[in-house]
């Protein structure tokens, strides 16, 4: 019962660059008054137009409806000693588990990750954003969608609204997309390194179930159960360093803009922490 003893810990599982990114992005907030605008901008006008669609287009799980999949949710809320939240599953063509919301979060799946799914390559899915309502990620993930919107808005209306830059010393509207480009970029890896946090945790949560693990990320990096039943691990590695080879500018940014990390990357994070998780526990 190792596992379970040292869960509620995250400190020990968190990336070691979580830290420096989540930082850098708060400067690149400008204010925590701005923040919480934004946030209160998303609470009662985008959250309240989700809601309808959410609940009048999907199912939601409760302890008689996918009584299995409630009860992988129930125990890990109590393993993480949070809220329950409540799970809705969707019809999606695409290996799609989510949390979503803020101050009283959900999950939603689609119905291919349950068609494609084995139970323990669920529970790692769902482990996955328990971690990210546990650490609080769902705020900065608010933030980043609202600040980028909020951004784009002011291009569009032109410079008379560059005070959005911190000091407000940026007088022209070219300055201002280079400081939209930066907030970009820290908003993706700031992402990259939330999900490879989310990854850490979950395999923890699930006592270090390394095979379910992987499973799950290659079903969901590829949306096919054949092409993850042709993977052959080490092969697939190999792409890593294909794409740390693309040196051009252009390539460079797409890497860098990517807000989800490539599948060899986030295999190959996760086997580093997996061969040396027995020396946090």
């Amino acid at each position: 019962m190792l596992w379970l003893d040292n869960i509620k810990d995250f400190s020990k599982y968190i990336h070691p660059m979580e830290e420096a990114t989540t930082q850098l992005l708060k400067k690149k907030l400008i204010s925590e008054e701005y923040c919480n605008q934004l946030l209160e901008l998303y609470k009662n006008f985008e959250l309240e137009n989700l809601l309808p669609d959410l609940i009048g287009k999907s199912m939601e799980v409760t302890s008689v409806q996918l009584p299995k999949l409630y009860s992988i949710v129930k125990y890990q809320s109590e393993l993480l000693e949070i809220s329950m939240p409540k799970l809705y599953v969707f019809e999606g063509r695409y290996c799609d588990v989510n949390a979503e919301g803020l101050d009283n979060p959900w999950i939603q799946i689609s119905t291919k990750t349950l068609e494609d799914y084995e139970d323990d390559e669920l529970e790692f899915a769902v482990a996955r954003q328990m971690s990210h309502i546990k650490l609080g990620h769902m705020r900065y993930e608010v933030l980043c969608e609202q600040f980028s919107q909020s951004l784009g808005i002011a291009s569009q209306l032109g410079s008379s609204l560059i005070a959005f830059v911190p000091g407000g010393t940026v007088a022209s509207k070219e300055a201002f997309e280079v400081y939209a480009a930066h907030f970009k970029l820290s908003a993706s890896q700031w992402s990259r390194v939330s999900e490879y946090t989310a990854d850490r945790c979950a395999f923890v949560m699930c006592q270090g179930n390394i095979t379910a693990a992987i499973a799950a990320i290659k079903k969901q990096i590829l949306n096919s159960r054949l092409l993850a039943d042709e993977m052959r691990l080490p092969e697939y590695l190999k792409q890593t360093n294909a794409i740390l080879d693309l040196k051009t500018p252009i390539a460079r940014f797409s890497i860098l803009d990517e807000q989800f990390p490539y599948g060899p990357f986030r295999i190959k994070e996760l086997l580093g922490f997996a061969g040396s998780v027995s020396t946090f526990l």
